[in-house]
């Protein structure tokens, strides 16, 4: 992305809200490297996970559902 991490735009919802959930298409080890700002972005969300494929949807989605029972 090459712009400006707008951390306090985040900070700002993450306040505001129950939770912030964050699903996230890179893998972890690249979070923070290039022009990934996510290291930035972590403090500001509840949960954050890698999810680039339809199990790791799917295994969050079952995760959330058996959380609320």
């Amino acid at each position: 992305n090459y712009a400006e991490a707008q951390t306090g735009i985040l900070k700002m919802i993450y306040e505001r809200s129950k939770r912030l959930i964050w699903l996230n298409p890179e893998t972890p080890s690249f979070w923070g490297t290039g022009d990934s700002e996510m290291k930035k972005y972590i403090p500001f969300c509840s949960t954050v996970k890698e999810c680039n494929t339809l199990h790791h949807l799917e295994w969050f989605v079952a995760s959330l559902v058996h959380r609320r029972r």
